[in-house]
């Protein structure tokens, strides 16, 4: 895989592409607080049948785009930026592949910015209650998801470091990457630190990750009702996954398939959830 920069309205992207020029594009879209690149060997699997195209989000990665976490109240930047950095005027079969917050940046895309998708593939999409996307726009209502614990959790992160080997020894004694596949912390890390003159630092600032999880004036299920292509959820069976209400979905007539990994699947399960998006867009790899 090789990297480019993408402009975008305020700054560049940085994407990861492995180009495969005849075959259907597939554009992936990661969760907070990562980086493409924590999905290289999923993103692998993947690209023997599809050019891939993922970029880091902006604050994310190696991507060079000023970040403004007082002023974040949804996730349409997002959308917007995955509009302008993926945008193809070939006719090209196009799947979107998200995780978490990745999954709802590109149903904004497609709903609302003019991405083009034909079909998602989307891991552990972050679907609440209609509730929770309605108190943003009361008042003291974004005021009060700034404290919601996911965002409390982010800002107390440890940012910054001596040296890269020494943010590298830190996150390996931590619990939650126990379960994620042999090189996976390495490949997040790759990216995921910058080097200083006298120190190391987190790609994703800690008030950025914050910000985003309290940023909630976005809708995705009312993304979805502006949208025709078919849409696949993946869902963990394990307490802590962020799909929810299941019969919400069923409604919209999607019946999530269910996996045993948590809600970081791709990084606990690459193989599995690559084998899983194969099989959602077996239409468009016959087309």
């Amino acid at each position: 895989m090789e990297r480019k920069r993408v402009e975008v309205d305020d700054g560049d992207l940085s994407v990861l592409i492995a180009r495969r020029p005849s075959a259907p594009r597939l554009i992936f879209g990661h969760a907070n607080g990562f980086n493409a690149g924590t999905y290289r060997l999923f993103l692998s699997e993947l690209a023997d049948q599809f050019e891939i195209i993922a970029p880091d989000l902006r604050g994310h990665g190696l991507s060079q785009v000023p970040v403004e976490p007082v002023n974040l109240r949804d996730w349409q930047v997002f959308g917007r930026d995955l509009a302008l950095a993926c945008h193809d005027s070939s006719t090209r079969p196009t799947l979107f592949v998200g995780h978490s917050m990745g999954s709802v940046c590109g149903l904004l895309a497609a709903a609302w910015h003019g991405l083009r998708v034909d079909r998602f593939a989307l891991i552990e999409p972050i679907f609440m209650p209609s509730w929770f996307y309605a108190i943003p726009h009361i008042p003291g209502g974004a005021w009060a998801y700034r404290y919601n614990p996911m965002s409390t959790a982010a800002r107390k992160r440890r940012s910054l470091w001596g040296s890269r080997s020494e943010a590298i020894a830190h996150y390996k004694e931590k619990p939650l990457f126990e379960r994620w596949q042999p090189g996976v912390l390495e490949d997040y890390l790759d990216t995921g630190i910058i080097e200083h003159e006298e120190s190391a630092s987190l790609a994703c600032a800690p008030e950025w990750e914050a910000a985003i999880f309290a940023s909630h004036g976005h809708n995705p299920w009312s993304a979805l009702r502006e949208l025709h292509a078919p849409v696949s959820i993946l869902k963990s069976v394990r307490r802590g996954s962020t799909v929810y209400p299941v019969w919400r979905l069923r409604r919209h007539g999607l019946d999530p398939d269910l996996t045993q990994a948590g809600h970081l699947a791709p990084m606990e399960d690459p193989i599995g959830c690559a084998d899983w998006v194969r099989a959602q867009a077996a239409d468009l790899l016959r087309a």
